[in-house]
């Protein structure tokens, strides 16, 4: 009857909307917020002032400089003129002339170079200096507007932890009623087009049988069942409620979050405090049940609390198998969740459990291989029920790989364990017991038959000739019984290894392939009945 559909995500990013802009630090935030802008703007503004001063102010030494440099150059000039004109009347030497003009060239190319590299920002021509200040104008405050609105939170105060948990608290306490949700979601329109009438006429009649006997359990949980699956959801939730006022103390955790499942699709998806109340009776009854978890870590990211909902979901993910219906809307919401709460997490790929049934028809294995496959699976699912706890069909599983393993004793222990868990349960019992069956782990109202105490204590006072007489009369009549009627792989199992101890191996075959012929298509059957066989020398059905 759950219904964990797309629009879960979208759900979801509407209800932290929603929280923030209920939440009180949202709205204190907003009292302070232009103060902020102010600042944010007049530090920019200042920021483009003194760029503007560089880029676009003349400098008033600019002129005097370059004239230095003129006048050294001329000097120089002057200097080589002389010295030419001194050389020509004689009055120095050819060589003193010569290094004389070479040191006076150096010192005019120096003097050129330091006039041509004397050149200020404010020489660009003015279109080029103002539109670098445009540009940088547009990068210093658009693109710090725009960072801040991608990795800050516009309209938000600074909040200590303090604040932002009693701020997430005040928000979960002050959240709409479930009363108050529905009123804001659009009125049942009917039926989905293209329903078929006769259903449509059997779920009317349905609900006028109810009406007459609202104390009739099966009819009620019928009633709810069809009116979700038409989109009725608020009567679909009152003939919930029935069944688990029907129910009284027998009301399981499924029952409770099957109700709070339908609350919360007549309220668009959100988790109202009703709601909330009867996934924490769900979770009191089995912390495991993954519809009461999911919608728990719903309900965190809906009040501010995406840390909670992280953890509740995250352990929820990882112990889930691909086909689960709360996975789509994780795959979505979880990464969205884990980015809120400030933590780096990749959804690690989820890896479904074969059943032993699966690993037994597995064509490509051979029979070693197959059981070493069920081992692995046996092992991964028992350390996970452990961890973690889990659904009945869990725990059937795990009964039927160990039983199928021969490990009797082992999914004994666990049979009695589930039937502790799921005592109050009845229909989990009835999937444990039929587990057990199949994989013939003797149930508590079912052991094998043996000889009774009287037998045992007439026993004592035989002679060992009378005593191997009675042993092989009562193996007559075990064989006589079976190949008669057929029975239980454990009475097949004690009847072919008595006939094998007592060395009528040809017999015990005889049984053996008997018993192989009634359990052909019971795979877990022919594992327990080939071990008990090689047991005893037995010649192995392939």
């Amino acid at each position: 009857m759950t219904r964990f559909d797309a629009k879960g995500g979208v759900l979801l990013r509407l209800r932290l909307l929603y929280g923030r802009r209920e939440n009180p630090a949202w709205r204190e935030g907003n009292g302070g917020i232009m103060g902020f802008w102010i600042l944010a703007i007049l530090t920019g503004g200042a920021s483009v002032a003194m760029l503007a001063a560089a880029l676009l102010s003349r400098r008033d030494g600019r002129a005097d400089g370059r004239m230095d440099e003129a006048s050294d150059i001329e000097v120089y000039k002057a200097q080589l003129a002389d010295l030419a004109r001194d050389a020509e009347r004689g009055v120095i030497g050819a060589e003193e002339a010569e290094r004389a003009r070479i040191e006076i060239g150096r010192r005019l190319l120096e003097a050129d170079r330091r006039a041509g590299s004397a050149h200020l920002p404010g020489d660009s021509p003015r279109w080029a200096n103002a539109l670098a200040l445009v540009a940088s104008a547009a990068l210093l405050l658009g693109g710090g507007a725009l960072a801040y609105t991608r990795l800050g939170a516009p309209g938000y105060a600074d909040l200590p932890l303090t604040e932002r948990l009693s701020a997430a608290n005040s928000l979960r306490e002050n959240r709409p009623s479930q009363e108050e949700a529905e009123a804001d979601m659009p009125v049942w329109s009917g039926p989905p087009e293209g329903t078929d009438p006769e259903y449509i006429e059997l779920v009317t009649e349905l609900r006028a049988a109810m009406r007459e006997r609202p104390g009739e359990l099966q009819g009620q949980y019928l009633l709810a069942t069809h009116e979700s699956a038409l989109g009725n959801y608020i009567p679909a939730y009152q003939a919930m409620a029935k069944v688990i006022e029907i129910k009284g103390e027998t009301a399981t955790d499924r029952d409770y979050a099957q109700y709070a499942d339908l609350m919360i699709l007549a309220a668009g998806g959100y988790v109202s405090p009703e709601a909330e109340r009867l996934l924490t009776r769900a979770m009191a009854r089995n912390p495991a049940n993954p519809q009461a978890r999911y919608y728990s870590g719903l309900l965190f990211a809906q009040t501010a609390r995406p840390d909670l909902a992280f953890r509740i979901w995250r352990d929820l993910w990882e112990s889930s198998e691909p086909d689960d219906p709360w996975v789509v809307p994780l795959r979505k919401d979880l990464p969205l969740v884990a980015n809120l709460a400030g933590v780096e997490y990749s959804l690690p790929e989820l890896v479904r459990l074969p059943d032993a049934a699966d690993i037994l028809a597995a064509e490509d294995l051979t029979q070693d291989q197959r059981l070493a496959a069920i081992a692995a699976m046996a092992s991964q699912l028992m350390d996970r029920l452990a961890q973690r706890g889990g659904e009945a069909s869990e725990w059937a599983r795990l009964i039927n790989a160990l039983g199928i393993l021969g490990e009797q004793e082992r999914a004994g222990a666990i049979y009695g364990e589930a039937r502790t868990v799921f005592a109050l349960r009845p229909q989990d019992l009835a999937l444990i017991d039929q587990a057990a069956r199949s994989v013939h782990v003797r149930l508590p109202e079912d052991p094998v038959r043996g000889p009774d105490a009287a037998t045992v204590e007439a026993a004592r006072d035989l002679s060992e000739a009378e005593r191997n007489a009675m042993i092989s009369s009562m193996i007559d009549g075990l064989e006589a019984e079976l190949m008669a009627e057929g029975g239980s792989v454990d009475r097949w199992a004690m009847l072919l290894t008595s006939l094998a101890k007592t060395g009528d191996t040809a017999r015990a075959q005889a049984a053996l392939d008997a018993a192989v012929a009634q359990f052909a298509e019971d795979g877990a059957a022919l594992i327990v009945l080939n071990r008990a066989a090689a047991s005893v020398g037995l010649e192995v059905t392939p």
